[in-house]
C-alpha cells in the first residue's frame, strides 16, 4: 500500500519502528491525575485504572489498563493520523479525556465483573450478544441510551452501553438528573454500586500490558497497512478513486455541498436499493463531503447525470458490503 504521507514525515512514517517514537508521557500522567480525581468525586477510592500508550484505545479484557493510542503522544505521529485519516481521534486533551472516561467504563466493569451480576444484565443486556461496532443499528429517538461519545456508540452492544453510561455519570460537566426512566435507572445502579465498592478493591491485578508501543517493532507504516487491511473506509484516500469519478480539481460547485444538498436524496435512493440501514449511508456520505473538503473537488457537469451515477455506485459499494462483509472499490472492482 502507497500511503500518502507528506514528504516531511515519509522518511519518520518508513524508517521508525512505534517501539523507537518518544512519546509525551507527561499527558498521560496529567490525564491520569484527572481521571482519579473525578473518581474520588464518586467515592471510588479503590478503582484506579492505569494508563499506558497502545496502537489503538482499547482495555485489555479482565485488565483495568487503558490503552491511549501513541499518535497522540508525538507531535509529528499526531500529523501523520490526521493526513492519512482526516481526524485525530482524542486529539483535543477533553476529546482525550471522553475516550478514557469510557475505557475505564470498561475497566470499572472488569475490575468487579458486573457484567456476570443479574442486576447489570437486568440493566444493560447480554454481554454476550453479538458485537460488530461498524454494523448496528442505532435509534436516534431512543432516549434510554446516554449520548456521549458521537454515533449513539452506547446502543452498539451491551458492554458499550455500560461503558459509554459510566462515562457520561464520572464526567463532572454532566447532568445525570434524567427524565427518561430506563436511564434514569441506569444511572441510579450506578450511584449504588459505587457506594458499595466505594474500598473495594478490584479482582484484576496489573496484567501485562496487551500492545504497549515500547514492545512493539515493526514500523509506523506497517501499523497503518494493518489498519488498513481491518478497515480501510477510515482512510481518508479511499474514497479518491469514486469522488474523481464524479468531481474535478478546478472551480465550480462546491463538491461537498452538493453531496449535503442532496444527501437525503442519496440516502433514500441508496436504501432501497439496498435495505442497508439510513445511518451507515449517511457516515459514508459525511466521510466523502469531508475528502471533497479537503481535495477542493468540485462540480462542472450535468449534476442530474451526476447524481444517478452516484447512487449506482453507492448502490453497488453497499450491495457487496452486505454481501460479503467487505468493502469493495466499486471505480477498480477490487474488494479491500
Amino acid at each position: 500500500m502507497n500511503f500518502k504521507v507528506s514528504n516531511d514525515f515519509k522518511k519518520f512514517f518508513n524508517n521508525n519502528k512505534l517501539s523507537q517514537v518518544d512519546l509525551d508521557q507527561g499527558l498521560l500522567q496529567t490525564a491520569q491525575v484527572c481521571l482519579y480525581r473525578e473518581l474520588e468525586q464518586k467515592k471510588l477510592f479503590q478503582f484506579k485504572p492505569q494508563l499506558f500508550y497502545g496502537d489503538e484505545w482499547f482495555t485489555p479484557d479482565g485488565t483495568i489498563w487503558i490503552a491511549v493510542p501513541f499518535y497522540l503522544g508525538s507531535v509529528i505521529c499526531k500529523k501523520i493520523e490526521k493526513e492519512l485519516i482526516g481526524e485525530v481521534e482524542g486529539g483535543s486533551f477533553s476529546q482525550m479525556m471522553k475516550l478514557i472516561r469510557h475505557e475505564a467504563g470498561h475497566c470499572f466493569e472488569h475490575a468487579y465483573r458486573l457484567s456476570k451480576t443479574k442486576e447489570w444484565k437486568s440493566f444493560f443486556g447480554n454481554p454476550s450478544d453479538h458485537y460488530d461496532p461498524e454494523f448496528f443499528y442505532p435509534d436516534p429517538t431512543n432516549l434510554s441510551y446516554v449520548s456521549y461519545l458521537p454515533d449513539f456508540y452506547s446502543q452498539s452492544h451491551p458492554e458499550e452501553d455500560f461503558a459509554e453510561t459510566f462515562a457520561f455519570w464520572l464526567d463532572p460537566k454532566k447532568n445525570t438528573k434524567i427524565k427518561n426512566f430506563a436511564l434514569k435507572k441506569k444511572f441510579d445502579y450506578l450511584d449504588e454500586i459505587s457506594k458499595k465498592l466505594s474500598k473495594v478493591e478490584p479482582f484484576p491485578k496489573y496484567k501485562k500490558k496487551a500492545y504497549e508501543v515500547s514492545t512493539l517493532k515493526y514500523s509506523i507504516k506497517k501499523h497503518y497497512q494493518m489498519r488498513f487491511n481491518e478497515n480501510p473506509c477510515e482512510f481518508f484516500f479511499f474514497y479518491d478513486d469514486l469522488l474523481f469519478e464524479f468531481f474535478e480539481s478546478k472551480p465550480g460547485i462546491s463538491g461537498a455541498e452538493w453531496i449535503k444538498e442532496r444527501s437525503v436524496h442519496l440516502v433514500s435512493r441508496v436504501q432501497k436499493n439496498t435495505s442497508v440501514h439510513p445511518y451507515f449511508i449517511k457516515k459514508f456520505l459525511k466521510k466523502c463531503m469531508k475528502r471533497c473538503e479537503f481535495l477542493k473537488l468540485s462540480v462542472s457537469s450535468s449534476c442530474e447525470e451526476i447524481e444517478k451515477k452516484l447512487i449506482y455506485e453507492l448502490s453497488i459499494l453497499f450491495l457487496h458490503y452486505r454481501i460479503r462483509g467487505r468493502m469493495m472499490n466499486p471505480v477498480k472492482g477490487t474488494f479491500v
